[in-house]
């Protein structure tokens, strides 16, 4: 599995929160998933915060990297984002019920099991 999908997954479920029709019980599976993919959540947004250091010295007096410089950064932001992750992260079920469109179910795929009552 790789960074960025975690961290999309993470901002996505975030959705779910809105959904009325889940009761306690599917809002404490959603409540773990989340918690579970949070410490990758939290790594993403250091090693962001460290590229962006790391180039910072590079940077115009307008704020613009440009160049090579401005290449090795999407490398190094690229290579974050598809970096594997090792940690496997069992799929919560939850119902399908209103509110949960397609492209949720698709975002989420990997994390959550959408089944029918």
């Amino acid at each position: 599995m790789k960074q960025h999908q975690i961290t999309k997954a993470y901002k996505d479920s975030e959705q779910l929160a809105d959904i009325k029709d889940f009761h306690a019980k599917e809002h404490k599976l959603i409540f773990d998933l989340r918690k579970k993919l949070y410490p990758h959540v939290e790594f993403q947004a250091e090693r962001e915060e460290a590229i962006r250091a790391k180039y910072l010295p590079f940077v115009n007096k307008e704020g613009v990297l440009e160049g090579d410089k401005y290449q090795e950064y999407l490398t190094d932001v690229f290579d974050l984002n598809n970096m594997e992750v090792d940690e496997t992260i069992e799929k919560i079920k939850l119902p399908l019920v209103d509110g949960i469109t397609f492209k949720l179910m698709e975002d989420l795929e990997d994390f959550i099991e959408f089944v029918k009552e």
